[in-house]
């Protein structure tokens, strides 16, 4: 699959290598299928999600701290990827009891 998607490019440049590297892990950790604009996407979320990550939802979600923080949904989109997540690994582990997870 990923030899596929590789061979359509004209070249790999330094820029490509956070979503092509997001995708593989996607793909072999939770068994999640990623289009190039999703991953693309990730990577981009996953750098400007580096500076609010650490504070307190609470402080986040106040409108100063997110106008501080040029926050524009970017908590939104960690708890939709969290459930997402939690699906994946419930999927590739059935066998396991995730109750409370």
């Amino acid at each position: 699959v990923f030899r596929e998607r590789l061979g359509t490019m004209d070249y790999v440049a330094s820029t490509d290598m956070k979503w092509i590297i997001t995708a593989v892990l996607h793909k072999v950790l939770l068994n999640i299928d990623l289009l190039d604009e999703e991953a693309k996407d990730f990577a981009s979320w996953m750098s400007m999600f580096l500076l609010p990550q650490p504070f307190p939802k609470a402080w986040v979600d106040n409108f100063v701290a997110a106008w501080l923080l040029n926050e524009t949904g970017l908590f939104q989109t960690k708890y939709s990827l969290m459930e997402k997540y939690k699906m994946a690994i419930k999927s590739k582990w059935p066998e396991r009891d995730w109750q409370g997870s």
